[in-house]
């Protein structure tokens, strides 16, 4: 009878096993986000350009997703509990059938600490599933993404009673600037002034006539063209100014050097380019009917050289041959100065009053200005000019100077202030 009932008891519980499995099905398991990746795109500094993206393969039990800006220095202990805990407000919804999911934070989003996404901070993004019924899935969270504006346009100067001419800068990170004159048909500047980097202006040469483009050989000798005198002097790195070319060039404008000290001149007067030898030997080097007011020139590492033409839009290419081809064309149709560094060109868009990338193979990338005659600093896409000119990068290569017009209408070129733009790394 014993092992009856013992049989009998055993006989239930295997029942009643099988029939609460019949009963309960497995609960389903809420997805969580995956390919979650997050990027900081246009340097706004304020979270409209941190774009994010994921996805959920499964939403059929997905009320909706948080996406959550935490920061770097407290992600480590952030968890679904904590995000559960976030409040409204310190995420951003989206709503689920997009399939693929990619968006930006809005204007004066918060973190998960309710405070407003910051420049100079570093945030990682996670998204916080939300189920029908109430449960929670987390994401993993990305790697820290630092919110920051690295193109960024500064006024180093305050103005400067000089008209926007060409500008160099020499070994010791000194900028120089040109004094063309009051304005493009007015009296001539005489004079170069220094610029440190603190934007502390001084007079450091005189005795110019119209002074426009320049640059430095290997000697540190600053080589200055007056347009309205058509000759070029040289400079000495004590500011002393003598005649170097007197004849064979015609409102000069830009100046390239090569490493052995040979100048090459865009003379603006008759669309021609001058080569001058180290000894002061000048002859013509190339003539075209491309040639538009040749204005601003810099040399790439083969020995062609560029030139931005002031009186269209078209920069130039010119062989070491002396042949001549358009090779990029930019708004505005009125360049001012181009200058090659870390393997790409800036050139200035002078009537468009923006500044552009050109890159070895013709293509062209805007890097500051809205467009729009000003004189606002911040993020160089939003930031504004007036009419700029010539332009000289640091000696670290990161940073352009821009000078820039103080007048906001009108064709006078003085007073003017040098711009500072700060390079993407």
């Amino acid at each position: 009878m014993r092992y009856l009932i013992l049989l009998l008891g055993l006989t239930l519980l295997f029942y009643c096993s099988c029939k609460s499995d019949e009963e309960e099905p497995p609960t389903p398991t809420l997805p969580a986000a995956s390919a979650l990746k997050v990027r900081d795109m246009a340097n706004a500094g304020n979270g409209t350009d941190l774009l994010y993206s994921f996805r959920v393969a499964d939403e059929s039990e997905v009320d909706h997703y948080r996406v959550m800006a935490v920061k770097a220095s407290s992600a480590s202990g952030f968890d679904v509990i904590a995000a559960q805990g976030v409040p409204d407000g310190a995420f951003q919804r989206e709503a689920i059938g997009q399939g693929d999911i990619e968006s930006t934070f809005e204007v004066n989003s918060t973190d998960t600490d309710g405070e407003v996404l910051a420049n100079g901070e570093s945030y990682c993004v996670t998204v916080l599933t939300v189920g029908k019924n109430g449960d929670f899935a987390l994401s993993i969270l990305t790697p820290p993404v630092d919110l920051a504006v690295t193109n960024l346009v500064i006024t180093l100067t305050g103005s400067i009673q000089g008209g926007s001419g060409g500008m160099a800068t020499d070994r010791s990170g000194f900028v120089y600037m040109a004094d063309f004159g009051v304005s493009l048909s007015g009296p001539p500047g005489t004079k170069v002034f220094r610029i440190t980097k603190t934007g502390q202006v001084s007079t450091f040469a005189t005795g110019l006539v119209g002074a426009s483009g320049n640059a430095f050989d290997s000697q540190g000798n600053l080589f200055q063209s007056n347009i309205s005198a058509s000759r070029i002097s040289k400079i000495t790195p004590d500011g002393t100014v003598t005649n170097f070319a007197t004849t064979g060039v015609n409102g000069p404008v830009g100046i390239a050097i090569d490493p052995g000290d040979t100048l090459y001149v865009a003379n603006c007067s008759d669309n021609t380019l001058s080569k001058i030898t180290p000894d002061g030997i000048v002859t013509r080097f190339a003539a075209s009917p491309l040639f538009n007011c040749p204005n601003g020139i810099a040399r790439d590492p083969d020995g062609n050289l560029y030139v931005a033409n002031f009186s269209d839009g078209n920069v130039l290419k010119v062989t070491p041959s002396g042949q001549v081809s358009v090779f990029a064309n930019f708004p505005g149709g009125n360049n001012g100065h181009i200058t090659y560094v870390n393997g790409v060109f800036y050139v200035i868009a002078r009537t468009a009053n923006q500044v552009y990338q050109l890159n070895l193979d013709g293509s062209v990338k805007l890097i500051a200005g809205n467009g729009t005659r000003g004189r606002d600093d911040g993020a160089a896409l939003s930031a504004s000019f007036s009419l700029p000119n010539d332009l000289s990068a640091s000696v670290t290569g990161d940073t352009l100077y821009v000078n820039d017009v103080v007048p906001f209408s009108g064709q006078n070129i003085s007073p003017c202030v040098i711009r500072m733009i700060i390079l993407e790394e």
